[in-house]
């Protein structure tokens, strides 16, 4: 019986080399894909109501949130399109916990014809999206709904 040559050993050495490490890797992206992606914050509830008030729109935000997740979550807020219409929130939630929190997002002048303008945008029908922040394990997360104002 004769002996492999060195090299077709080196590369025989150099080929399995690379395919346990392309195992390694592929193993590796898995896992981190799907820690990465878990989500720990849920929205159960959402509501936008628009209410009328002598010369004054204000709308407010009702939302119900769970911890789906497996650790403590610290909620800060609930915003609306962007950070201007926000609720603070401030809540550390425990897994399986249930949060709810009502109050107002922004109020309009509507004497004020560029306020009465901006206004429109939160009539009754309006679609909007609904964002919580949160941050879990270090790392701030948001999860977010679309919302019809009531």
């Amino acid at each position: 019986m004769k002996a492999l040559s060195p090299v077709i050993a080196t590369l025989i050495l150099i080929a399995i080399a690379v395919i346990a490490g392309v195992f390694v890797l592929r193993q590796f992206l898995i896992f981190t894909t799907t820690t990465a992606t878990q989500e720990y914050i849920e929205i159960q509830d959402a509501t936008l109501m628009a209410l009328h008030k002598p010369g004054y729109l204000t709308v407010y935000l009702q939302i119900k949130i769970k911890n789906i997740g497996d650790t403590v979550v610290n909620v800060s807020k609930a915003y609306v399109d962007n950070e201007s219409f926000a609720l603070t929130l401030n809540r550390l939630l425990n897994p399986g916990q249930t949060y709810s929190a009502s109050g107002p997002i922004w109020s309009f002048d509507l004497t004020d014809p560029d306020e009465r303008e901006a206004s429109k945008r939160w009539e009754s029908g309006t679609e909007h999206l609904v964002v919580v922040k949160y941050s879990v394990l270090g790392t701030e997360e948001t999860v977010s709904q679309k919302v019809i104002t009531r």
